[in-house]
């Protein structure tokens, strides 16, 4: 069974079906000190033992209040690093289950004297895959003080020490979650956007990385994005905006939206900034079974706020999480279509009602749409069928492949050729895809677009890989290579798929607040979605080489069938 979302005619609501598995995992960030914590040094330094955060040792004007905002800096800027992926920044150590630690205190690392010193900032104890393993990373504050003026002074701010050792901090947690140096290179689309090699939280001293650029917020690399994508999963697996219209001619009080779920609890938000109503709840209402298959009926009610005008337009929006994970696919042993996963969510109803609470005579139009289909062929294709009573028009439909979670609140038209990510940066566009004209869908007809070719994508994925490699050590010049064996993961076609385009409803009646009478027009609504890519396990790049050749054999095999 496919998994869908249903899209409604003219107005914004979003759905955020989060890629939630049953325990989220978690990064311990621990400034309080550990005698025992693990040693994963090197000859010139040692990561053991770990002591609590002292301030004072950072700059002897600051006491306790400076070493509190310094904690809960680094804390938030880390939490916002990761804020799109399904991981949970704690400064509280979990009581169980496997989870990854950072210790964070204010000592240095250095070694040689003169021309020869050099400084290390952080150490993770390994490039791992497995974000269930029990990792540690390492930072040491008090090398940053010691390496440069940009944090002696009237350089030594709160601010510039937070940034040093969040971003640090988030590099090497990062690399025991499979990132490495070389993924902070930009692509061709990074650099055109002015996103330099710098502005990444993995780049390092080897790469170029000054003592200023580490004094200001950076962020994830579009290669290192997917790799965490892969191996942490997303936070949000779908996004989608519209922008609903009231059709009535009297204000509306409340929206409903009813739906069914193969998920016994969600757990549901609201997130857009531009939602009219004031509150919002959720109702479980019960379970039916439709074909052997159990499902549970939610509802979601907003009401209260200002409510929506006779022949308005408003815009709502929720996020749904507590979906189920998505399994990776192994290339390039097997290219077969994924196992189904139940995050079907089938909208039944969406309605409106006025002041007296009485459901209202018009309401929004339906057209569904899944979050993708992978066929034996290695074919992504994004289905969208009509299951309204009426004939409906999709019109210019567009897809682009993007390596990154574009903000919701650009989701709209006025952004629509300058999708930005949440921190505020411009999404690059690894492909643009597009079909032009109208295609008409009668009640109960679906059309489904053709996206991207696994074999094609897996053949060049296998080719970048090559050039792996990359130490784990975040240093002021020095490389140190870390070669215990790794895989390498990222989404096909990429992290996430963003999905525009017009749904025309054919003579619709709506009131119209200027002539103040109902009309019957064709009603235009543009829809602005997000689908999450497929995670895609990849040989190690230290040894794909001699792979290629087998997989470039088995994949034109595959294309001969």
């Amino acid at each position: 069974m496919k998994r869908f979302l249903t899209v409604f005619a003219a107005a914004v609501v979003f759905f955020v079906a989060a890629d939630a598995r049953s325990a989220p995992h978690t990064l311990y960030l621990n400034f309080t000190g550990d005698a025992n914590f693990p040693e994963f040094g090197s000859s010139n330094y040692n990561t053991s033992p770990l002591s609590a955060f002292d301030a004072s040792q950072l700059d002897s004007n600051f006491g306790s209040a400076e070493a509190n905002q310094i904690m809960t800096s680094v804390f938030n800027f880390v939490t916002a690093d990761y804020y799109e992926f399904d991981l949970n920044v704690t400064m509280t150590k979990p009581s169980s289950g496997p989870y990854q630690t950072v210790g964070i205190d204010h000592t240095i690392a250095t070694w040689g004297s003169g021309s020869n010193q050099r400084w290390n900032f952080g150490k993770a104890n390994g490039i791992d895959n497995d974000p269930d393993d029990v990792d540690h990373g390492r930072v040491f504050g008090g090398s940053f003080g010691d390496w440069s003026s940009a944090w002696q002074g009237t350089n030594s701010t709160v601010d510039r020490w937070s940034y040093a050792i969040a971003e640090t901090t988030a590099h090497e947690a990062g690399h025991n979650y499979g990132v490495k140096h070389p993924y902070s290179a930009p692509n061709s689309a990074e650099s055109a956007a002015g996103d330099s090699q710098s502005d990444h939280l993995l780049a390092t001293g080897s790469t170029g990385l000054t003592p200023e650029e580490r004094t200001v917020d950076r962020h994830f690399s579009d290669t290192s994005y997917g790799v965490l994508a892969a191996n942490l999963g997303l936070n949000s697996r779908t996004l989608t905006n519209w922008a609903f219209r009231n059709p009535n001619d009297v204000k509306a009080h409340d929206f409903h939206i009813n739906f069914r779920s193969q998920h016994s609890s969600l757990t549901v938000t609201s997130e857009l900034g531009r939602d009219p109503f004031g509150t919002y709840a959720v109702t479980n209402m019960g379970q039916t079974t439709i074909d052997g298959k159990t499902w549970y009926e939610y509802e979601v009610e907003w009401a209260d706020g200002n409510g929506v005008e006779a022949g308005a337009l408003w815009y709502s929006g929720i996020k749904l999480s507590g979906l189920s994970s998505l399994s990776p696919i192994e290339a390039p042993y097997v290219i077969q279509p994924l196992q189904p996963v139940s995050d079907d969510l089938i909208i039944t109803d969406t309605y409106l009602t006025d002041a007296n609470g009485d459901r209202m005579p018009l309401r929004p139009r339906t057209v569904s749409y899944g979050s993708g289909d992978l066929d034996s062929a290695g074919t992504l294709s994004v289905p969208i069928s009509n299951d309204s009573d009426e004939p409906l028009v999709l019109r210019n439909m567009r897809f682009r492949l993007v390596p990154r979670m574009i903000d919701p609140d650009t989701m709209v038209a006025e952004s629509t050729e300058t999708p930005m990510s949440a921190d505020g940066h411009t999404v690059s566009i690894f492909e643009d895809i597009l079909f032009p004209g109208d295609i008409t869908l009668l009640p109960g007809e679906e059309t489904s677009f053709a996206l991207a070719d696994f074999n094609n994508w897996l053949a060049v994925k296998l080719a970048e890989a090559a050039g792996g490699g990359g130490g784990a050590n975040d240093s002021d010049l020095i490389e140190v290579e870390y070669l215990e064996p790794s895989t390498w993961r990222d989404m096909f076609p990429s992290a996430y798929i963003y999905g525009t385009g017009s749904v025309v409803m054919l003579n619709q009646q709506v009131w119209d607040p200027e002539l103040e009478q109902f009309i019957f027009t064709d009603v235009e609504t543009e829809v602005f979605f997000q689908l999450s890519g497929l995670p895609v396990t990849l040989p190690e790049p230290l040894s794909v080489t001699m792979f290629i050749l087998g997989a470039v054999a088995l994949l034109g095999r595959r294309r001969k069938v």
